[in-house]
């Protein structure tokens, strides 16, 4: 696996536990809080690193903004990630509601940059929500299709191995 950046490990604890405080029972059966970390980290890297393919290493989303933890990009990402709205849409795919939809996260993106004064560049801000999207659906759909599989497979287990006679005990 590879490792984490400083932003998904400032950001995915904190929007994981929020999105698991949210999730539904069938969703906590399915899945557990580490997933959904793992997801939203996921998202993030696949982020940083669209930016760093493009070249971006000196531009990027967040490349005029402070990277300290109270005023800068990880702080302002945790409040976008923690929006009412956009904790909607990121519960999208654990309920088997499709995508987080792209043009509801700019939207919060523009208007919390607005409002904080953050000097991000928006030129940038669709292709990255896109990679981080992409990555994120992908992932909590990978995890969940990997937890119902796994439940059946028990299941069926449990089944065949009920149907088997011990014959020692006839």
């Amino acid at each position: 696996m590879e490792p984490i950046t400083t932003l998904a490990a400032y950001v995915a604890p904190k929007v994981g536990d929020l999105l698991w405080k949210g999730a539904t029972e069938q969703v906590k059966k399915t899945l557990n809080k580490t997933d959904i970390e793992k997801a939203i980290a996921a998202g993030l890297k696949a982020a940083e690193d669209w930016e760093k393919k493009q070249h971006l290493a000196r531009k990027g989303l967040f490349y005029r903004v402070k990277g300290d933890g109270w005023n800068g990009s990880p702080k302002f990402l945790e409040g976008v990630l923690a929006d009412s709205g956009v904790q909607a849409e990121l519960q999208k795919p654990l309920s088997n509601q499709g995508q987080p939809q792209i043009e509801f996260l700019q939207k919060v993106f523009e208007r919390e940059a607005e409002a904080s004064k953050l000097n991000l560049d928006l030129n940038y801000l669709v292709p990255w929500i896109e990679q981080f999207v992409k990555t994120y659906f992908e992932k909590t759909s990978t995890f969940i299709r990997f937890q119902v599989n796994k439940e059946n497979y028990f299941k069926q287990l449990a089944n065949w191995f009920d149907d088997v006679k011990n014959v020692d005990h006839i």
